[in-house]
């Protein structure tokens, strides 16, 4: 079983105490420690603390373990399982149209001597003139003590027309597994484990890991086209210039630069000189930059009574920045992080919506109007449905953000 390392910590009270004294002797020449003196007993004192921290501090619980394997590694615990049966419902021949809904509760006879729970997985309908219907049942509890169940059963809520009901033997159940059966499975698997990227989230990992990196999002089986100014395996024989999908082994990682900025050549390099340092043979990488569209917006707001209209426009326009921010568009609930998003071809409307009303001050929007296009290019029209961010890995960039804020009429 995998076993905590016990590092060499000194949590005997006395040698704390001691070492304590030591120290005093030397930073106070002529101190002498004496039993019952104030310094001695406050020197004791912390050391008996100290030592029981130390004693309660120094195991790691398999419990501890156990979260590491399942969140940074991503091995996760076998969970329990509910054991599965057929049940055969017979039907008597003077049986109205009578319906078993799903979920309907059997208790099942178990070798054990006690009967187990189980409940029907779908909807069943008596047959005309009575006889017999099938349907699967499952342990109301996940776990191995239902496994074995099987014979006439009864219903815990008789239904009228039901003659009998007989259930297989029941099987698949299983418990959950022990922290320490997990933790002796987690170290062999870790054995095999090493830096190379081999999922496609690994090489967005790999590449955010370069100093410089802001953001990276891996797109698997993609091959980008000369025109995206890719760095990587643009001398293999596989590569097209024409770029495509669905390119088997081929996997192109899209970054930014610090804060979500565009990033450089210089910098693509690094991040391909890196995959390319760890990948599995005949596999191809690509490094591209994010494709920026710069997105206007102009809107109109209503405040809530007493906000000065200026200071309601202002957060109104803040929030507006905020919503098109490359460093944090896409960034999925809960990730904790921002290396990699999730990639949408909009900046929609409705989104512009929303993060107006969050602004403070603001009681509704009364019109909202976008534009995009390429940065360095010339806008276009204003509009007032979603804008398209064109690209492989798409990402808005904040242009000119005009807000009028109105008092409440």
């Amino acid at each position: 079983m995998a076993e905590y390392v016990d590092l060499e910590l000194v949590a005997d009270a006395d040698a704390l105490a001691n070492t304590g004294i030591t120290y005093m002797e030397q930073a106070i020449p002529g101190w002498t420690a004496r039993p019952a003196n104030v310094e001695t007993v406050l020197l004791e004192g912390n050391a008996q603390i100290a030592s029981e921290v130390l004693d309660q501090a120094s195991p790691v619980a398999p419990a501890v373990y156990a979260t590491i394997g399942e969140t940074i590694y991503g091995i996760p615990r076998r969970q329990a399982t509910s054991a599965v049966a057929t049940a055969t419902f017979t039907f008597a021949a003077d049986t109205p149209p009578v319906m078993v809904d799903a979920q309907t509760q059997l208790m099942v006879p178990n070798p054990s001597g006690e009967a187990q729970v189980f409940l029907t997985q779908a909807d069943i309908l008596a047959p005309e003139g009575g006889g017999t219907v099938q349907v699967g049942v499952i342990a109301q509890e996940p776990g191995a003590a239902a496994n074995g169940s099987f014979g006439d059963s009864d219903l815990v809520t008789d239904v009228d027309g039901v003659d009998s009901v007989v259930v297989s033997s029941a099987q698949g159940g299983a418990d959950e597994e022990d922290i320490d059966a997990y933790l002796d499975r987690l170290t062999s698997l870790l054995t095999l484990l090493s830096p190379r990227p081999i999922l496609p989230q690994d090489h967005a990992t790999l590449a955010s890991q370069v100093p410089g990196v802001g953001r990276a999002v891996a797109i698997d089986l993609y091959m980008p086209a000369a025109s995206e100014d890719p760095v990587g395996d643009t001398d293999a024989p596989e590569y097209n210039p024409a770029g495509g999908t669905n390119i088997p082994r081929c996997t192109t990682v899209a970054i930014t630069a610090a804060n979500g900025q565009p990033a450089d050549t210089a910098l693509r390099q690094q991040v391909f000189e890196a995959l390319d340092a760890q990948r599995e043979v005949n596999f191809l990488n690509y490094v591209i930059a994010a494709t920026y569209t710069v997105v206007d917006v102009q809107a109109t707001v209503v405040c809530f009574p007493g906000f000065l209209p200026a200071d309601v426009a202002q957060a109104a326009e803040d929030m507006m920045r905020t919503w098109l921010d490359p460093a944090m568009w896409g960034l999925m609930p809960g990730a904790g992080q921002t290396n990699d998003w999730a990639m949408d071809t909009k900046a929609r409307i409705f989104e512009a919506v929303d993060y107006l009303n969050r602004a403070g001050g603001v009681f509704y929007v009364t019109d909202v109007q976008l534009r995009g296009y390429p940065q360095g290019g010339t806008p276009g029209a204003w509009q007032t449905t979603d804008v398209d961010l064109p690209g492989a890995a798409p990402l808005p960039m904040p242009g000119e953000i005009t807000v009028t804020a109105l008092p409440l009429p």
